[in-house]
Formats: C-alpha cells, sequence, structure tokens
C-alpha cells in the first residue's frame, strides 16, 4: 500500500465522520427560516416601529424595546452558533434571548389584545392580536430546534466517552502484552 492509499483512506475517513446527518442540515435550514421570518425580519420591523414612536396609542415602555432588541440580537447570535455545530452553547444562550423577545412579543400581543376589547376599531383590524402572534411567536420554534440538536449533541458526546472508555477498559495490559 502506497503512502497516498492511506492518506486518501485517512481522509475518506474524516469526511464521514464529520458529515452531519440530512436531516439536522434540515433542522438548522428551517431554525433558520423561523429566525428570519419572526426574528429578524418582524422583530427589526416592531423595534424600529417601537423606536420611531409608531406605536403612538399605546408606547410601549423603555424595558419593552430593549428586551426586544437584546433578544433579537441574542437569538441571532445563537443561530450563528448553531451553523458552527455549537449546539449545546447555542441552546443555552438562545434561552436568554427567547425568554427577554417574547415576554416583549407578548407584552404587544396582550396590549393590543386589551385595546381591541375597550376600543371600536375596523373589522379589518379586529385579528390584529393574532397577526402580532403570528408574527412574533415562531421564535420559540428556534428554541425547540435548537433544544432537539442540544440533546442530539449530548447524545453523541455520551456515547463518544462510552466507547473510549470500554476501549480503555477492555485493552490488555500492559504485562500481559509483554
Amino acid at each position: 500500500m502506497s503512502k497516498t492509499d492511506k492518506t486518501s483512506k485517512k481522509s475518506q475517513k474524516i469526511n464521514k465522520t464529520g458529515k452531519e446527518p440530512l436531516w439536522v442540515k434540515g433542522l438548522l435550514v428551517l431554525m433558520a427560516g423561523a429566525c428570519f421570518y419572526s426574528v429578524v425580519f418582524w422583530g427589526s420591523v416592531t423595534l424600529t416601529a417601537s423606536l420611531s414612536g409608531q406605536y403612538s396609542d399605546f408606547p410601549p415602555p423603555a424595558w419593552v424595546t430593549a428586551f426586544i432588541g437584546a433578544g433579537e440580537g441574542v437569538i441571532i447570535f445563537s443561530a450563528v452558533l448553531a451553523f458552527w455545530k455549537k449546539y449545546i452553547i447555542a441552546f443555552g444562550v438562545n434561552c436568554a434571548g427567547t425568554v427577554m423577545y417574547l415576554s416583549a412579543a407578548g407584552w404587544f400581543v396582550r396590549t393590543i389584545r386589551h385595546e381591541l376589547e375597550n376600543r371600536a376599531v375596523p373589522a379589518d383590524l379586529l385579528d390584529m392580536d393574532k397577526e402580532y402572534a403570528l408574527r412574533l411567536y415562531p421564535a420559540a420554534a428556534v428554541s425547540v430546534i435548537l433544544l432537539i440538536l442540544a440533546v442530539l449533541s449530548l447524545v453523541r458526546m455520551i456515547r463518544k466517552r462510552r466507547k473510549k472508555r470500554l476501549e480503555t477498559e477492555s485493552a490488555p495490559v500492559k504485562s500481559i502484552v509483554d
């Protein structure tokens, strides 16, 4: 066997072990879609409207604006970590961002629902609270997908450690080999 044969076999093994299953890549694409739709687009629209004073009928408190902005940044950062295959860290970071983002989104949905119940509004605005919920709440899907990927990563780590421990325990003792 020549040296080139050995290196080609070694590179094939590295390729096989470094590959993610197709369904994991599908989950990452689904997570990116939910992140772009809910967090990047609608979160940015809501944040911009809040900062520019578009909500004059019910101005959001400062914590809502801060939470939606900070939550948005943290969720995007966790999505980047997930694409770098740091699933456990990404899930931990994402939990903090999702709590901030969804608490601010919840404030918007509750306030709009309260305003719709107490004011006379045109018929086309009657479902505005549901529209905001459908725009902002899919950010929770990012957390669910990251939870699945983090559990998968933990299972892989546990299997690898068990395999390594089994190999070290079943390896022949040096005195037997000599």
